[in-house]
């Protein structure tokens, strides 16, 4: 695997590139990765066992409630236990009793699901993903998004997805780098080139254009006076930092420097011109 460390000039626009990095391509990713809620339930979850430990000292103290329903015999015990409970719970909270009866029953179908090919390969990429997410260096936890996908056909469940991009890693090293970690079955990719590298390159993009569009419309509603000694023009640089320069050059007429180089100051050109005035 391949890294590539970052120029000084890429760390100068690191802070921009995070304010341009796309959220919205890892939000749009999101909607196609289901989220850990509907993942294989081997137990009621956390947030739902502490609400029911807030109505009931008994329920609290339960261990069976609190780990893994693995057998059906835990999970006959867990709907018992819980419907010997109802009139407690329910003159507090009824949703509380619903989502917890609904809640086992999800875990006894996920029971059923784990002991089939599909269910054990579902699991197998649930835990290889866990324990990618602990491991991933801190840049990537911010900027790549991974899970089962919910686009599946009922084919194959066990699909993983990872999308996102990386200062540091190109499209097909991020590739490189995910295959090397032995996925249970192949994820699909959805990566964006984040490098500082390829920003640099939409940033003179995005920078020529808009020098260039700032050129036309300057050249269009300059004053008369102006438009008879005055051209504007442009050269391509090779520098990161600046890759176009605007060049003004012409006689200055009747006006002074300060005066001429003060009114294309004001309209606020994308780069800095150079003046060549006489």
């Amino acid at each position: 695997m391949t890294t590539f460390e970052l120029t000084e000039t890429q760390k100068k626009i690191l802070e921009i590139y995070k304010d341009w990095a796309p959220e919205f391509l890892l939000e749009n990713i999101s909607r196609y990765i289901m989220k850990d809620d509907f993942l294989l339930k081997s137990k009621i979850p956390d947030d739902l066992l502490e609400e029911m430990d807030d109505y009931s000292e008994t329920l609290r103290d339960d261990h069976i409630l609190h780990s893994d329903l693995d057998s059906t015999e835990k999970i006959k015990y867990a709907k018992a236990i819980i419907k010997e409970h109802k009139l407690l719970l329910t003159t507090f909270s009824f949703d509380i009793y619903t989502e917890l009866m609904n809640t086992i029953s999800e875990v006894a179908e996920d029971s059923k699901t784990l002991k089939t090919k599909k269910g054990q390969r579902m699991l197998a990429s649930i835990n290889w993903m866990k324990e990618l997410r602990k491991s991933m260096p801190s840049d990537m936890k911010e900027t790549i998004r991974m899970g089962l996908s919910c686009l599946f056909d009922g084919s194959d469940p066990s699909s993983i997805i990872i999308g996102g991009y990386s200062l540091t890693m190109t499209p097909a090293e991020l590739e490189g780098y995910f295959m090397s970690l032995n996925p249970p079955v192949k994820p699909f990719f959805l990566f964006l080139d984040g490098t500082a590298d390829n920003f640099i390159k939409q940033l003179d993009k995005e920078l020529i254009n808009s020098a260039k569009k700032w050129m036309n419309e300057t050249a269009n509603t300059m004053p008369k006076d102006l438009k008879d000694n005055i051209q504007i023009g442009y050269t391509i640089l090779n520098d990161e930092a600046k890759p176009i320069d605007i060049i003004i050059t012409g006689h200055l007429g009747t006006k002074t420097r300060e005066e001429v180089e003060s009114y294309f100051m004001n309209l606020n050109p994308p780069v800095t011109p150079s003046f060549n005035l006489r």
